[in-house]
């Protein structure tokens, strides 16, 4: 019985009733929200910003999302005929490369190659009886003054060459070229 009004409460001997039944935590369905929801945006945010990442074949590549463009070269040169400028570079996996050249007066050869396919360039460049090397058709170009692509290259150590092809017997001219390589 009520103390103050006399009506039964339902309540053991001794105990006061407050009048409100207890009520249950409405902050435990905020909490397991919290705990189911938060993994599940952030996997539907990963696969969101995952897409800028596709791989050349397909799928996903997980590192594209903490990935930052990285500037590998950015300089202006000046070669004189017949000279070379090597760039090199190693990527720890699989990245597109955007490449931007610029020649003028004159037009240059640039070549996309690995490290030691550089070595027999080195080798050939120059020599009286010239050689043989090779260079990867992606990225490289003979006799251009603008040059502006992007591929995706493997995991590796790369060379970019930039190459003032001989055209005179005597008198060679002075040509500026800038380059720019980025990693995505």
């Amino acid at each position: 019985m009520c103390p103050q009004c006399g009506h039964p409460s339902g309540v053991a001997p001794g105990f006061v009733n407050t009048g409100s039944p207890p009520k249950k935590k409405e902050g435990s369905f905020l909490l397991a929200l919290l705990i189911v929801g938060l993994p599940i945006g952030g996997l539907m945010f990963y696969a969101y910003n995952a897409q800028s990442g596709l791989r050349p074949g397909g799928g996903f590549d997980p590192a594209a999302v903490i990935r930052q463009p990285e500037t590998l070269v950015s300089q202006t040169i000046v070669l004189r005929e017949g000279n070379a400028m090597g760039y090199g570079f190693t990527l720890p996996s699989e990245r597109r490369i955007d490449v931007v050249v610029t020649a003028a007066p004159r037009a240059v050869n640039v070549m996309l190659m690995r490290e030691d396919q550089w070595q027999r360039y080195q080798q050939v460049h120059g020599s009286l009886f010239g050689g043989q090397f090779q260079y990867v058709q992606a990225l490289s170009s003979r006799n251009v003054t603008q040059f502006r692509d992007s591929a995706p290259l493997p995991a590796g150590a790369w060379r970019f060459v930039v190459e003032r092809p001989s055209e005179s017997v005597l008198f060679g001219d002075d040509t500026s070229a800038t380059v720019s390589i980025i990693a995505n």
